[in-house]
């Protein structure tokens, strides 16, 4: 087996209606693209390698306890993580 683990993530604790909406961007572009784009592309790259090689590739996608917690400071962050944990379990379902 070949792991690669897919994790990022940034947190701004602040009322959502009090964060700079460029802070906002910067959160939701940091902790949903490179999973989404991760996903395009490196799943092609680790096919390729598990037929080549003869061995299984797993992806792992990391959220956050957050993703389930409904916390009034962390709005932006908490909603990026539960996309993150749909996300991967979308793609374990419809690989």
């Amino acid at each position: 087996y070949s792991f690669v683990v897919n994790n990022a993530g940034r947190m701004q604790r602040a009322k959502f209606m009090d964060q700079d909406p460029a802070e906002i961007q910067q959160m939701v572009h940091l902790n949903i693209r490179p999973y989404v784009l991760f996903s395009k592309y490196g799943t092609l790259n680790f096919y390729w390698h598990s037929n080549e090689h003869k061995h299984k590739v797993a992806m792992i996608y990391l959220s956050s306890v957050n993703s389930d917690r409904i916390l009034p400071y962390s709005s932006i962050y908490s909603s990026t993580k539960k996309f993150n944990e749909i996300w991967g379990s979308l793609l374990s379902q419809t690989h």
